[in-house]
């Protein structure tokens, strides 16, 4: 009988955390499609907002104000339906959309403040020739989405904690790097080695402190993007994702952990020949791209302070008597 109880005691149990868990796992989901459509909000918002000092109207100017109430009721009425671990991963996402905002804005800056130029002397430039072949212009944008697939594929198997630490890593680095782009792209304007940065070019720049602040990825202007180099997002984001789908692998492909970090060098360089042959970018961007990524990677591993504990005491005084 006592073992029958015991048995019965610890189904019980299991059944109650597979409950628990398929619930927390339903509830992170859910936060973390809420705030993907909450982002795409917020930049719209942003923009309707802004684009008012462009042309002024009472109705417009309403409008902008029912959309801001809508974004703050429904992030307050969110915050208070979600679990702890969700919790987290809202929050994670504001400073990430705080970040991402800071970047667009960068960017448009550098863009306002770029003059089409003759490309520099560059080492890529001389090894891979130019390709102008439409059918493969979008393989490098392709080849850097493909490891966030990656991303949810295996964030799905995951139980719900670890799900949302997962989260939060990946928002927490992402964010970071934002910040990095937005402080570097928009110090130094290069000559944009694109196409439709070329002197004679269709280049299209805002044209004042309205366009760089209000245009967002979600409001349907056509702005170029140049001067937006140094580091370059297709790779920074392309090494992150491939970062933590190596620490997110499942335990069976572990002892196979080698061949897949040489598959994803193999995948890496094939993103940067396919960038440097359509002149995207030139490659001291993406070089300081891999070197960033791969630094935040380390250091901000575990949360947003720095993650440097050293192995030794490697700062204790030496003694008196020793020699260097």
């Amino acid at each position: 009988l006592r073992t029958l109880s015991d048995n019965a005691i610890v189904v019980f149990e299991i059944a109650c955390y597979a409950s628990r868990n398929e619930q927390g796992k339903r509830s992170v989901i859910i936060a973390f499609l809420y705030n993907c459509a909450s982002f795409f909000f917020f930049v719209y918002t942003w923009s309707t907002f802004f684009r008012l000092f462009h042309a002024f109207s009472f109705m417009k100017f309403l409008y902008a104000l029912l959309l801001m109430a809508v974004f703050v009721i429904s992030q307050k009425l969110a915050y208070n339906l979600e679990i702890a671990e969700s919790r987290e991963v809202h929050n994670s996402f504001n400073i990430l959309i705080c970040c991402e905002v800071l970047n667009e804005i960068s960017r448009n800056l550098a863009g306002y403040l770029h003059v089409p130029g003759p490309m520099l002397k560059d080492i890529g430039f001389m090894l891979i020739p130019e390709f102008t072949s439409k059918l493969l212009e979008r393989v490098g944008d392709l080849l850097t989405f493909i490891p966030f697939l990656i991303m949810i594929v295996l964030a799905l198997r995951m139980d719900y904690r670890h799900l949302a630490k997962f989260l939060n890593d990946q928002l927490r680095v992402f964010s970071i790097y934002y910040v990095i782009r937005a402080c570097c792209e928009c110090l130094t304007i290069l000559p944009g080695p694109a196409t439709h940065c070329r002197p004679g070019s269709t280049f299209n720049p805002p044209r004042d402190w309205v366009d760089v602040i209000s245009h967002m990825p979600s409001d349907g202007l056509s702005f170029s993007s140049c001067g937006d180099l140094i580091p370059s997002g297709h790779i920074g984001f392309t090494i992150l994702g491939l970062i933590a789908i190596l620490r997110a692998l499942p335990r069976r492909l572990i002892s196979y952990r080698r061949v897949l970090v040489f598959i994803c060098v193999v995948y890496v360089l094939v993103t940067c020949f396919f960038i440097i042959a359509y002149r995207k970018h030139y490659t001291v961007d993406l070089m300081v791209g891999f070197f960033i990524a791969g630094l935040i990677s380390v250091v901000f591993r575990d949360g947003w302070q720095f993650s440097l504990d050293p192995l030794e005491p490697s700062y204790e005084a030496l003694p008196t008597s020793a020699s260097v």
